[in-house]
């Protein structure tokens, strides 16, 4: 598959990020755009950067997907696009009927595959759905070259590339200062400082987030994307993996992965969060990666209830599908024993 051959139109850009806030800069300003409460905060700054408004909206538990009715809530005369992401790889149908809807209220569709290249829903493409779509081949994505994000679409981009060629050029202080702000940014959410983050939010990181890439990185995409079959099929059978090593158990449920999804990571919710807690502690000690991704960051805007969101948040685990086989039995090995003696 050929991600840039999907739709008329396809630019390179800094980051999946770069791509919406290039949509969203060029097309309208002030405006309302929902998208799901748990999220990365990647996909929030390119709607504050570009001038406009985030709206969150609460997810299906069982899906971690927003779900039709939820978003369709949320829509009122100034909301100007919904950002519908694939969460956790997993994909919906109901991007099919927020298509429809979405055409006939004139409201941008953004078909978020930034965790999910190579997905199908139904016989659509991932990526061909919506009036736009963005991909990623960032860190720990699908495809993962460390950088770089890919805008594709059937309508015009020539005010789009004007603007992306206004943007600075990537450097490697970049991934610096990314580091130091994803350690600050955990802090807090550790902390569960709602307001903090909020305060976080406000500052101005643009030059993380807004960037150019030059054609090594562009070649390094390329060359990767044209085996996503192959890691399409290396992610499927490293999730049949975990599935095959975890013992059932009641302590923890798996997201309801539906046909044509390519999982990001393998990801349950644990039940007990004490547990949750206590497992991440041994986990990491035993130098194993773990990660609970990701956060509701609505509560962080609103006082808007997002119980599915909290939920998701309190609960989700997930782990890597690039990682060794070794590594896979050793995680499973250590959730097993774990589960067993907290009976």
């Amino acid at each position: 598959m050929d991600i840039t051959k999907l739709r008329k139109n396809s630019l390179f850009v800094g980051r999946a990020a770069t791509a919406i806030y290039l949509i969203l800069h060029t097309l309208m300003k002030e405006k309302e755009i929902i998208l799901p409460s748990n999220i990365c905060y990647a996909a929030v700054y390119p709607i504050i950067y570009s001038d406009n408004i985030p709206v969150f909206v609460d997810v299906d538990r069982k899906t971690g997907n927003a779900l039709f009715e939820e978003i369709i809530k949320k829509v009122n005369k100034n909301t100007g696009a919904i950002i519908f992401p694939y969460m956790y790889g997993n994909v919906s149908k109901d991007i099919i009927e927020l298509k429809k809807y979405c055409k006939i209220n004139n409201i941008i569709l953004i078909e978020d595959c930034a965790s999910a290249m190579g997905a199908k829903i139904d016989n659509y493409d991932g990526g061909t759905i919506g009036d736009y779509a963005v991909f990623s081949t960032g860190h720990a994505k699908i495809v993962d070259v460390g950088n770089g994000g890919i805008l594709v679409t059937d309508n015009n981009i020539d005010d789009i590339i004007k603007e992306y060629n206004r943007l600075n050029l990537y450097n490697d202080e970049i991934n610096y200062k990314l580091e130091k702000f994803s350690k600050e940014y955990r802090q807090l959410r550790n902390n569960g400082n709602d307001q903090k983050i909020k305060e976080f939010f406000n500052k101005d990181y643009r030059e993380l987030f807004l960037y150019k890439i030059n054609e090594t990185i562009i070649d390094k995409m390329k060359k990767e994307i044209a085996n996503i079959e192959n890691i399409r099929k290396e992610r499927i059978e490293k999730y049949q993996m975990f599935l095959k090593m975890l013992d059932k158990s009641n302590e923890y449920e798996l997201l309801d992965f539906k046909k044509g999804s390519i999982p990001w990571r393998f990801t349950l919710l644990v039940n007990n969060e004490e547990h949750r807690k206590e497992l991440i502690k041994i986990l990491l000690d035993n130098k194993l990666f773990v990660s609970d991704w990701y956060p509701c960051i609505g509560k962080s805007f609103s006082n808007d209830i997002y119980s599915n969101s909290d939920y998701m948040e309190n609960k989700i685990l997930n782990f890597s599908l690039t990682d060794n086989e070794n590594n896979i039995l050793k995680i499973c090995e250590i959730m097993n024993n774990y589960f067993r003696r907290s009976k």
